[in-house]
This record gives C-alpha cells, sequence and structure tokens, in this order.
C-alpha cells in the first residue's frame, strides 16, 4: 500500500469517527432539548442519567471541518 492509500485510508477512518461522534452528539442534544433522559452502560450495571446532567461535545455539533 502506498504512502497515499495510507493517507486515503486515515482520512477515511477519521471522516467516519468524526461522522458517528456528531451523530451521538446530535442525539444527546435533542434528547436534553426534549427533557428525556438516556440510559448508560456503567461499571456493569445500566445508569439512568436526567436531561438536564446530559453532556454534549459542542465541538461535533457545531465543527464544520468535514461538512462537504
Amino acid at each position: 500500500m502506498s504512502k497515499r492509500d495510507n493517507k486515503d485510508l486515515t482520512d477515511l477512518f477519521e471522516r467516519i469517527d468524526f461522522g458517528i461522534r456528531r451523530g451521538v452528539a446530535q442525539a444527546l442534544a435533542e434528547h436534553k432539548n426534549s427533557g428525556q433522559s438516556i440510559s448508560i452502560w456503567e461499571d456493569g450495571h445500566v445508569v439512568e442519567i436526567p436531561a438536564e446532567k446530559i453532556q454534549i461535545s459542542e465541538k461535533y455539533l457545531f465543527d464544520k471541518k468535514y461538512s462537504d
């Protein structure tokens, strides 16, 4: 595999990772804005997080890095 192929593959993986993180951030924002809690798995147990305590990385909501 050439260096260019590696760069293209790395860029693809970065775009995929960013897209997944953006989707999660958008889903969390929807829950928070609508007052719906979320459930997560933590230390072997399901934990409910109330809407007002949901934390969102705004970097993924507003970053235009991959907006093409």
